[in-house]
């Protein structure tokens, strides 16, 4: 099973599409949607964020269990330290500094570096990590 999970995102092909805008679930518990070792991929766009931070490391470990061997996972998230950085430069202003950690409803922003050491914590390897302008891209596999 591929497995996106996403905010008003668009569905990808060949893969079981969830809105949680307009499908909630409980992502430290994802049991009604798929077994233990069951998903080859998993993306998770723009989620991170709706997951208040001290959850995160349960979420994650969560979801390393739903991959099969070898199976990956996708993070993609706004890096608090680029926003920051940014906020910092004056190069965004306030406004924008709010939409990008919280959007209309989100509740964590965080660094990247914090979702590596969860990542590593829970014995996923990390095969790439992509720092974008505002946005951090990271894939893991379950070895």
């Amino acid at each position: 099973m591929k497995l996106y999970i996403m905010v008003n995102q668009q569905p990808l092909k060949g893969y079981v599409n969830i809105d949680v805008s307009k499908h909630p679930i409980d992502l430290g518990n994802l049991d009604q949607v798929c077994e233990d070792a069951e998903c080859t991929e998993i993306v998770l766009n723009d989620i991170l964020r709706f997951i208040p931070y001290s959850q995160i490391p349960t979420v994650v470990q969560h979801l390393s269990k739903k991959l099969r061997h070898k199976g990956k996972i996708t993070f993609i998230f706004s890096d608090l330290n680029n926003i920051i950085r940014k906020y910092n430069k004056a190069t965004i202003h306030e406004q924008d500094l709010n939409n990008l950690m919280f959007g209309n409803v989100g509740r964590s922003c965080f660094s990247y570096t914090y979702l590596l050491a969860i990542i590593k914590a829970v014995k996923i390897d990390v095969k790439s990590v992509d720092i974008g302008d505002n946005q951090v891209i990271v894939i893991a596999e379950r070895p």
